[in-house]
């Protein structure tokens, strides 16, 4: 992701970076420390876990993610990327989409507790 980020730098012609996870879980570890590193420049996702299926079915931390993604303020689209789809298409997409929704509030409410954390210890 790294060098996505520095050639989308050198070209600076609109260039931006696309996260496919299943892939920058292999080449570069940690996909939330990948998506740091991309910054603004992040302008795409292809959705799936370690296994290329629904988010939550591999090892990638997707809390991290999430939070990661709301810390750039990303505004693009996650595209669900499974091979082969199982069991089908529809279900793969249910999934993915109530996995996701289930992520959200879950990052949203640990960040709103942490900043009470915060607040309480340094107040």
């Amino acid at each position: 992701m790294a060098k996505g980020r520095s050639v989308a730098n050198e070209v600076d012609r609109g260039l931006g970076v696309m996260a496919d996870f299943f892939h920058v879980d292999i080449e570069d570890g940690s996909v939330a420390e990948a998506l740091r590193l991309t910054g603004d420049e992040l302008q795409h996702i292809h959705l799936a876990d370690s296994n290329l299926q629904v988010p939550s079915t591999g090892y990638i931390e997707f809390l991290d993610v999430v939070r990661t993604v709301n810390s750039l303020n990303y505004q693009g689209y996650f595209v669900v990327d499974s091979l082969p789809v199982k069991p089908d298409c529809k279900n793969l997409i249910r999934d993915s989409i109530a996995l996701m929704k289930q992520v959200e509030p879950t990052v949203t409410l640990q960040e709103k507790i942490d900043n009470e954390m915060r607040i309480q210890v340094g107040g």
